[in-house]
């Protein structure tokens, strides 16, 4: 066990095998961001098939909040896959975020994150509290439930489960 290290302004202790990722020149570690949370056995192979997807998409600002992302999925009760697709399908992995905003929250309007961090928390709460199915929280995330009734994000729905089966 490593000691405790800052990420996102909480300290955790977690293993070091988590992530090591150079940032502007200094080599950070990221953790959860739990207090004294420490991934299951298993949970490095699930970090790891969310660092790949972002493998495809050079200079990803999320590269390293992988854990987190995996982290928030077992906490909110989420396919771990679906925040990192989203942040794809959104924002081609942050490389076109709106300051914080990787997931699209609120089309980008109105709240201003202060970390992606923050916004991957929002979002993944706003995606547990749509419950339903993986597809029916896609599709609200898209088009809200009457544009989901409308089937205004057939499409959208279609490619994220795609790419969701694609991350394994």
């Amino acid at each position: 066990m490593a000691a405790a290290v800052h990420a996102d302004d909480v300290v955790v202790s977690a293993p070091v095998f988590v992530a090591d990722v150079a940032r502007d020149g200094v080599q950070v570690v990221v953790l959860p961001p739990v207090p004294g949370e420490v991934l299951a056995q298993g949970d490095a192979e699930r970090v790891d098939v969310v660092r790949r997807l972002y493998v495809r998409y050079p200079g990803s600002p999320l590269v390293g909040l992988e854990p987190l992302m995996v982290a928030l999925a077992d906490e909110l009760g989420l396919d771990y896959r679906l925040l990192p697709v989203i942040t794809v399908m959104e924002s081609s992995a942050g490389l076109h975020a709106c300051g914080f905003n990787v997931t699209g929250y609120g089309s980008c309007r109105g709240r201003v994150f202060e970390s992606f961090a923050e916004g991957l928390r929002v979002s993944a709460a706003t995606l547990a509290g749509y419950g339903g199915d993986t597809a029916w929280k896609l599709c609200v995330w898209n088009q809200g439930a009457t544009g989901c009734a409308a089937g205004l994000a057939d499409n959208y729905v279609a490619q994220a489960l795609w790419m969701l089966e694609e991350q394994r």
